[in-house]
């Protein structure tokens, strides 16, 4: 029988790194050597909905499977040094008790090697104090997590913002935006708990994002490069929803899109002014609710309507 052969550490690394860890780990039984290269692959990867059929909710059998495989996982890469990514995805779990408990040792792992990426979902969980003030964090992405908002934020290397069905409390989004001093790229869905006008001040943000519908929203942002806009609900609400967004000091903007927005149309008046370097304009399934859409920018390149 011909030797086995093997392939060079990094090879097995790369592939390791493209799995999800519920894969890496069944991968690693393949050999000793398998075995021995996955700790050295610096990304963790959990989501419930994989184990989920067909979409379904896990059942309880399941979920506590779940729980078991993570809580293991921790424990083989208790060694870990260092770790660039760490997801974590977990379904609601109305009966289960130990859920905050384990997101709370998850983010204690993943802080405790200086993380570089967060990202975590998980319903009915209060955001713990220290993922506030992880000084390493460049990346990070919250879903379904509940945010108290009358705590200290620093996160002076944080780049990148992703916010999913967030609830916050007074005040709580404007402290989150600024306890991030080097914050580029900002990305805001399906949110609540709102002041009635929202405002985005950041000298180094280059791309916004929002998906909320009926929040008024002021954009103070320099550097900001991209802008992209829209009204989450049926399209029969649209026409109540106006858009109300203003902004100010982004001379730099060069993309713009609306998707399913209704407008004033006075709203698009003086564009070339407002953007002077605007090159890209998207106004899809948008509508004008008073007067007529007139668009002039000099520099204009792209207009999708």
């Amino acid at each position: 029988m011909a030797d086995t052969v093997e392939l060079p550490d990094i090879a097995i690394c790369q592939i390791l790194h493209s799995l999800s860890t519920k894969f890496a780990v069944r991968a690693s039984i393949l050999s000793k050597q398998w075995e021995r290269v996955w700790p050295l692959v610096p990304v963790l990867d959990f989501d419930e909905d994989e184990n989920a059929p067909n979409g379904h909710n896990a059942s309880p059998r399941q979920h506590r499977k779940f729980l078991e495989f993570v809580t293991m996982c921790l424990k083989r890469r208790e060694e870990d040094k260092l770790l660039h990514k760490f997801w974590l995805r977990m379904a609601y779990c109305y009966y289960c008790r130990d859920c905050a408990e384990l997101m709370d040792k998850c983010l204690s792992f993943a802080l405790d090697r200086n993380v570089i990426e967060l990202h975590i979902a998980k319903s009915d969980y209060f955001l713990p104090h220290k993922v506030l003030n992880a000084e390493c964090l460049t990346v990070l992405s919250m879903d379904s997590i509940q945010f108290r908002g009358d705590e200290t934020v620093t996160l002076p290397s944080l780049k990148s913002l992703s916010l999913i069905c967030i609830s916050f409390g007074d005040l709580g989004f404007h402290h989150l935006v600024a306890g991030c001093p080097s914050l580029e790229n900002l990305s805001v869905v399906k949110c609540t708990g709102f002041e009635k006008r929202v405002i985005v001040k950041s000298s180094t943000l280059k791309s916004l994002e929002v998906f909320n519908s009926g929040v008024e929203l002021q954009v103070e942002a320099l550097n900001l490069e991209t802008f992209r806009f829209g009204q989450n609900g049926h399209a029969s609400n649209y026409r109540r929803l106006l858009c109300n967004i203003q902004f100010s000091s982004c001379g730099a903007l060069r993309n713009l899109a609306f998707f399913q927005a209704w407008f004033v149309g006075a709203w698009f008046d003086n564009l070339s002014s407002k953007f002077p370097v605007l090159e890209s304009l998207i106004l899809y399934k948008c509508g004008i609710d008073r007067g007529d859409l007139k668009v002039f920018s000099k520099n204009l390149k792209h207009f999708v309507l």
